[in-house]
């Protein structure tokens, strides 16, 4: 779940799979509802938060990996959805 190779947009990944060797590309990208599971997320935070504190008190390379792994973008929300992608090997 890390940034480190950046975010792909639309066109981003319609190249990564040309460059697969894939032609008539086509893609529909959708929104992703930001509101429907909010309670599911806030449950699946306090479910996950306790272990991940503890992990980064206690474990150095994970420290390192957190901070390595996550520079998360200013305009993420522009990101959040996806897609369907298909083409012809």
């Amino acid at each position: 779940m890390g940034f480190r190779g950046g975010l792909f947009t639309s066109d981003g990944w319609k190249e990564l799979l040309s460059g697969a060797g894939l032609k008539n590309i086509e893609a529909r990208v959708y929104k992703a509802d930001s509101v429907s599971n909010k309670r599911d997320d806030l449950i699946d935070l306090l479910r996950v938060a306790p272990r991940f504190l503890l992990m980064y008190i206690k474990n150095p390379a994970f420290r390192r990996f957190i901070k390595e792994t996550f520079n998360i973008p200013k305009n993420l929300v522009e990101y959040i959805g996806y897609g369907i992608y298909i083409g012809r090997k």
